[in-house]
C-alpha cells in the first residue's frame, strides 16, 4: 500500500512538472473588448467589426483600415474596395491589396452598381454630380467623361455612353479615344 501511494505521488508530481513546462502564456494581440467581431479576412489579414462597421486588423492587431467602411468587397485580382455609404451610394474610402498595403481615397467617388472591380487596371467610378470616370489602382482618376454610362474595360475597349441608349454608345480604348 505505501509503495502504491509512493507511485501515485511520484506519477502526480511528474504530470504536474509536464503541464507547467507545456504551460504558456498568453498575450492578446487585439484586446477582446476592442471589436464586436473578428473574422479572417486574406492571409494574415481579418476583418475587425465595430458595430456595424468594418475595417481590417493584421495578425498581430495593427489596424490597416479603420472600423469605418459599411462594406469590404472581395478580393478580385488581388484588390478590394473599401466602401462607405453616403446617400444611397457606396462611397470609396480606398483600396485594400492581399500584401496588406492600403491607398486611401481622397475625394468623392462612388462606385456603379454591379462594377465594384479593376478590369485591367481600371475601376468604373463617378462623381457626386454623376459624372462617370476611371480610376487605376493607385486610386487616380485617369479619365473622366461628361455622360452617364460607362463600362468596365474588356479586351482593351468599353462602352461609353449617355443613358444606356445604344445610339448614344460608343466605344473607346483603354487609352480612352474613340474606336469610330
Amino acid at each position: 500500500y505505501d509503495n502504491m501511494k509512493k507511485i501515485f505521488i511520484l506519477i502526480a508530481v511528474m504530470c504536474t512538472a509536464i503541464i507547467t513546462t507545456q504551460a504558456q502564456i498568453i498575450t492578446w494581440a487585439v484586446k477582446p473588448d476592442v471589436y464586436s467581431k473578428i473574422e479572417p479576412c486574406w492571409g494574415d489579414m481579418y476583418f475587425a467589426y465595430n458595430g456595424n462597421n468594418i475595417g481590417i486588423i493584421n495578425g498581430d492587431g495593427r489596424v490597416i483600415v479603420a472600423p469605418e467602411a459599411s462594406r469590404i468587397t472581395g478580393f478580385y485580382g488581388g484588390l478590394c474596395l473599401v466602401l462607405k455609404s453616403d446617400g444611397g451610394q457606396e462611397r470609396i474610402m480606398g483600396i485594400l491589396s492581399t500584401d496588406g498595403s492600403y491607398t486611401k481615397i481622397d475625394g468623392a467617388y462612388f462606385t456603379i452598381p454591379y462594377q465594384e472591380f479593376f478590369s485591367e487596371g481600371l475601376l468604373t467610378v463617378t462623381t457626386p454630380t454623376g459624372q462617370a470616370g476611371y480610376m487605376n489602382e493607385n486610386g487616380v482618376v485617369v479619365k473622366k467623361f461628361n455622360v452617364s454610362f460607362i463600362s468596365p474595360f474588356s479586351e482593351g475597349f468599353a462602352v461609353v455612353g449617355e443613358n444606356t441608349s445604344r445610339s448614344e454608345e460608343r466605344r473607346v480604348r483603354k487609352e480612352c479615344r474613340s474606336r469610330w
